[in-house]
């Protein structure tokens, strides 16, 4: 029978996945990754942390959570010292032997009043300093991701230069949050909320509560995070410099393939004319703009997690084939001529359920 750290180092090996590739897309430390793989608990910060990031990682690694949860549990249970007296169990001195007993005693008294007398001479020892953790926070820049929570952890928002925090308050019958300005929601199972976090009248960030189990806080909360972009204004006539001014968001989009679950994708672009070409990767960190002049017969191909953002000068000119989860479909971003700008990334349609869209920016 698989102990737990086999169950979870065998799922993990038997997908292919590295501490490292698992840590950055749990938010999980790769030390406490390794520590649940070898059974070493001592480097948790505590119990609800503990079993929170387990659950974390089951999840994520598509393991049975009750039935990790109950392991290690029994592991725990396991490694209790069995106490002395059980061991050895009891029996009564035999009568011939009372008198030693009583000396023994005798003796013993009189060495623990002695030492009580010398302890009482030596100067206290400095009470040890015991190091408060402070509560994990975990941070949102650009898209959107699920995260698990136990009461005092926060999520922060970075929004520019600006930067907001997402409070789980407290878990009763129903979850409270803190938001920026310090309003307090009350939320329920699926249910979402909007937050406009600068006063702007725009709902930049969308939280909506997965699951949780009703006055259970340290199994902690998961929630939904969606971070949208803020729509701009049109520039002014002579105001814009030599980029474009920043798009604005359509309504028009295009379902190209759903699940639920967003994976990996690939864009195949070939070149029927002359294009300056751009093109920007989404939510990945080290990964930024990049721009090229094409010619006709030039191709390219660019892999993406989360989305991609894409300008071409010669709209007409591009032909784009998008390939993930063995399907493909074809995208076009304008007619010739036209300065042809979309998203190509993946949104919360419900839920359970994602799609990748093509949305066309103005």
């Amino acid at each position: 029978m698989e102990s737990l750290g086999e169950k979870l180092k065998n799922a993990r090996k038997a997908k292919g996945y590295t501490y490292e590739q698992v840590s950055r897309e749990t938010h999980i430390s790769c030390i406490y990754l390794e520590a649940f793989e070898t059974e070493d608990f001592s480097c948790f910060p505590g119990e609800s942390y503990l079993q929170g990031f387990l659950r974390t990682y089951g999840e994520y690694l598509g393991l049975d959570v009750p039935d990790l949860l109950s392991s290690y549990r029994a592991l725990k249970i396991e490694r209790q010292p069995v106490p002395v007296d059980v061991l050895i169990g009891q029996h009564r001195p035999a009568p011939a032997k009372i008198v030693v007993w009583i000396l023994a005693a005798v003796m013993t008294v009189s060495i623990i009043i002695a030492g009580v007398y010398i302890y009482k001479k030596q100067p206290e020892p400095e009470a040890p300093l015991i190091e408060v953790l402070a509560p994990a926070s975990y941070p949102l820049t650009l898209g959107s991701m699920d995260q698990r929570l136990v009461a005092g952890e926060s999520v922060i928002v970075q929004d520019g230069s600006d930067r907001y925090t997402v409070e789980l308050a407290e878990i009763a019958d129903m979850v409270s949050i803190r938001v920026p300005g310090g309003e307090i929601f009350q939320m329920d199972r699926e249910q979402e909320v909007k937050v406009d976090m600068n006063g702007d009248g725009f709902e930049e960030l969308s939280i909506t509560v997965l699951d949780f189990i009703e006055n259970d806080p340290e199994e902690g909360v998961l929630f939904h995070f969606e971070l949208s972009e803020q729509p701009v204004q049109e520039n002014t006539v002579g105001s814009a410099g030599p980029d474009l001014p920043p798009p604005v968001r359509s309504a028009e989009q295009l379902v190209l393939f759903s699940g639920p679950n967003p994976y990996p994708f690939t864009l195949q672009i070939q070149f029927q004319g002359p294009c300056m070409f751009r093109w920007d990767i989404l939510a990945e960190a080290g990964r930024g703009r990049q721009e090229q002049y094409f010619q006709r017969g030039s191709e390219i191909s660019i892999q993406a997690q989360n989305g991609v953002r894409l300008w071409a000068s010669n709209a007409g000119t591009t032909k784009i084939q998008v390939i993930g989860g063995g399907r493909n479909n074809t995208v076009e971003l304008g007619s010739a001529g036209e300065v042809g700008v979309s998203d190509i990334r993946w949104i919360r349609g419900a839920p359970t359920q994602y799609q990748l869209v093509v949305a066309k920016l103005d």
